[in-house]
């Protein structure tokens, strides 16, 4: 290989990273900021890599008009483009199903709430499809609580004063007075969240309540349906909830509310909830394999090494838990890698 076809290579090589916009974390000494929120941009200075057995496309990329000469002085063939190609088509967004998220290419703005003493992995577990996802799907983030800033998971809770838990901060980049039109918002769980409840502060129920008709869906993990049955949203929808509270819950927030005690998550219209803590990975992944379709969701939790319960009604913790109402659940039953 030449010197100048070593430059051209290098030359399209740095071409193709420059086209890729990854929605990915940003991390910062003592807290983890999760980006600017707002359409994702091409060239953010950062080498994006593309996603697992995804052909990027070459965008902006010059060929020379002139042949490139070599060290003998004899030209380099210059590639030409294959106009007998057929157009590729766009891939069935919905595979099949109706869903309401939208079925097209334009970006979705997708909004998480935060709050002091959220559950670290109901917001990490649902981020990490989204990294995923927003290497080959336009997806816009907003981290949204009371104040812009950090935002710690360590609850303001009696019973841990003076004990400094291991609790991540993360970045809220948008108040809930400036937080941009979104499609899917998603309400955590967590300590905190029983805390708020016991609150006279109202501003997250008035936020949901507001944002909720232009929404395209609202979801909750574990505890966050407790915001949900305050907004009022819940009524007439079935909804589930962390399991090891699960009791104490629907007997506070019984008004109308169709509590399924078997279930890993619930979608009813617009609104998707999901049992505890980890159930809220399974609920974004069948909310996604919903949107997607199976082929895609397959490369993202593949690439995670995780495989999803995709049974909704596989619930074995409403038996640890004894749960009020709960049938016997399979215990024994194990996952399988799609």
């Amino acid at each position: 290989m030449t010197y100048l076809h070593l430059q051209l290579l290098l030359f399209v090589s740095s071409s193709l990273m420059s086209g890729m916009a990854i929605a990915a974390p940003q991390i910062q000494p003592g807290t983890m900021n999760l980006g600017v929120p707002g359409q994702i941009t091409r060239n953010q200075g950062v080498p994006q890599r593309p996603a697992i057995n995804q052909t990027p496309q070459i965008q902006n990329v010059v060929i020379p008009q002139q042949p490139i000469q070599t060290q003998n002085n004899m030209p380099v063939p210059q590639p030409t483009q294959d106009k007998s190609t057929p157009k590729q088509q766009k891939p069935d967004m919905t595979n099949g199903t109706q869903t309401s998220v939208p079925a097209t290419d334009k970006p979705i703005s997708f909004g998480i709430v935060l709050f002091p003493g959220y559950e670290p992995l109901d917001v990490m577990g649902p981020l990490q499809i989204l990294f995923r996802l927003s290497m080959s799907k336009s997806i816009k983030l907003s981290v949204i609580a009371a104040q812009k800033g950090p935002v710690s998971a360590q609850p303001d809770a009696p019973q841990l004063k003076g004990r400094i838990l291991a609790a991540p901060q993360m970045i809220a980049t948008n108040t809930f007075e400036d937080a941009p039109e979104l499609d899917i918002l998603l309400i955590p769980g967590g300590w905190g969240m029983l805390i708020l409840a016991d609150n006279v502060d109202a501003s997250l129920q008035k936020f949901i309540k507001e944002r909720y008709p232009k929404l395209q869906n609202l979801m909750s993990v574990c505890t966050g349906a407790i915001a949900l049955a305050k907004s009022g949203l819940l009524k007439g929808k079935q909804a589930t909830t962390n399991k090891s509270a699960y009791d104490e819950i629907t007997t506070k927030y019984s008004d109308g509310i169709k509590w399924v005690p078997n279930a890993r998550w619930t979608e009813d219209g617009k609104i998707w909830t999901s049992s505890g803590v980890a159930a809220g990975i399974d609920m974004t992944y069948a909310f996604f394999n919903k949107t997607y379709g199976p082929e895609v969701m397959k490369k993202v939790m593949n690439d995670m090494e995780y495989a999803p319960h995709t049974n909704s009604r596989y619930d074995p913790f409403s038996v640890v838990f004894n749960v009020r109402g709960a049938a016997a659940s399979n215990a024994d039953e194990c996952p399988k890698p799609l």
